[in-house]
């Protein structure tokens, strides 16, 4: 669909704007978890369907079996990284919530900075690619 409307800059903000409110609903609220859960689901179907196709209308054809090797690295880096985070925050405080949700929620909010950026550096430097639909162009 991010293909065929464009706006994938845009909508790269929209899995961490998503991630931020799952966060701080399971942090805070005393409703069932499933919602939440579902939304973080959306989210993270969000950011596969729109950063991956990103990096090949971005990225020269010669560079991009590097730079999806970056962002899985990166990626895995991240699994690694960010669990460890939050079982020193767990060790800490004996509890996961609100902290850890915090630390996600957090990190949603430099996802989103970064989208922003996204959107930036494509109009400025990109010619406004990731805004235009794949069959538009």
């Amino acid at each position: 669909l991010a293909d065929s409307i464009g706006y994938m800059s845009r909508l790269a903000m929209l899995s961490p704007a998503l991630m931020v409110i799952t966060h701080l609903q399971l942090a805070y609220s005393t409703l069932s978890p499933a919602t939440p859960l579902i939304l973080q689901g959306v989210s993270f179907a969000f950011y596969a369907v729109v950063i991956w196709p990103c990096l090949a209308l971005t990225v020269d054809v010669k560079y991009q079996g590097s730079a999806y090797g970056v962002i899985q690295c990166a990626l895995n880096a991240s699994f690694t990284i960010f669990p460890i985070i939050a079982a020193q925050i767990y060790k800490r405080d004996q509890s996961y919530i609100p902290n850890v949700e915090l630390l996600f929620a957090f990190n949603g909010m430099l996802g989103i900075f970064a989208g922003f950026a996204l959107n930036y550096f494509d109009a400025t430097r990109n010619d406004g690619k990731l805004g235009k639909g794949y069959f538009s162009s």
